[in-house]
């Protein structure tokens, strides 16, 4: 904070975990932003929030947060302006120039408009393989295309819009489920900080689903009450049935959400 508000810094790239913590600063941190000189700032590597989109575009200034999409394996494969943000709500936007983007079915086949499917990405940054791993390579890759895991939707326009990682897709009584959209309504909730949303084993529906939430300061809520606030904005067969309370979420050095973590503990609670 104390480099930003310096002046020195004028571009920054960046995840949303760095924008959710220097927006969680005290009031007099957060007032040096007058000496703020920056003119971009990229976010990438994990989900942005739209709630969390808008807070920062209130803080740092509209025009100058760019979202981009991409893995580790192709590096950046999306990119959306600042100034397509109103019309393409929740988008990644296009793909970048020299790489393409496709939207598939599990055969394969191409997926018409706004259907959701397998994301792949066509680079010429694209990997070689994964080391000594020639498995993993050849379920990742078809020819020059690379299967992300990722699930998502393209409009007619070809802008991306990502609903969430394949392996974190909930299926609940034979329906596909992405906790991706029931983390968007939970922070729009007064009293949630951070969400992440999982399934977990139930006998009756296969998986059900059980939400973690991070409170803001100074706020409280009931597991009911946050229910209750799920079923004003969801379909009943998307709102969590369980609620767990916690002080952080768990997170990997880059800044990741631990699903996988997450969902072990909750299974075994």
């Amino acid at each position: 904070m104390a480099r930003l508000a310096s002046g020195e810094v004028t571009s920054v790239f960046t995840v949303p975990t760095h924008i959710h913590q220097i927006l969680a600063l005290p009031a007099d941190q957060l007032a040096r932003r007058s000496g703020f000189r920056l003119n971009g700032i990229v976010v990438n590597a994990a989900p942005f929030a739209q709630t969390l989109r808008r807070k920062a575009v209130e803080f740092f200034g509209d025009g100058i947060i760019h979202e981009c999409y991409g893995c580790t394996e192709v590096g950046i494969a999306t990119a959306l302006a600042p100034e397509l943000v109103a019309d393409k709500v929740g988008s990644v936007g296009p793909a970048i120039r020299g790489t393409e983007i496709a939207v598939r079915r599990e055969d394969r086949s191409a997926a018409d408009p706004d259907e959701i499917g397998d994301v792949w990405v066509k680079s010429p940054t694209l990997f070689n393989g994964y080391c000594r791993n020639e498995t993993a390579t050849d379920e990742a890759l078809d020819g020059p295309w690379l299967l992300t895991g990722d699930m998502g939707a393209m409009d007619q326009d070809g802008f991306l819009s990502i609903m969430d990682r394949r392996k974190d897709m909930v299926i609940s009584g034979g329906i596909n489920i992405y906790p991706r959209e029931i983390e968007e309504v939970l922070l729009r909730h007064d009293s949630v900080a951070e969400a992440a949303v999982v399934g977990v084993p139930d006998e009756k529906w296969g998986e059900c689903l059980a939400a973690v939430i991070v409170p803001r300061p100074g706020k409280t809520a009931t597991p009911d009450e946050i229910i209750a606030y799920c079923r004003q904005h969801l379909g009943g067969y998307k709102v969590p049935r369980n609620i767990t309370f916690a002080h952080e979420l768990l997170r990997n050095p880059a800044g990741k959400v631990m699903k996988r973590t997450i969902r072990e503990q909750l299974s075994n609670v």
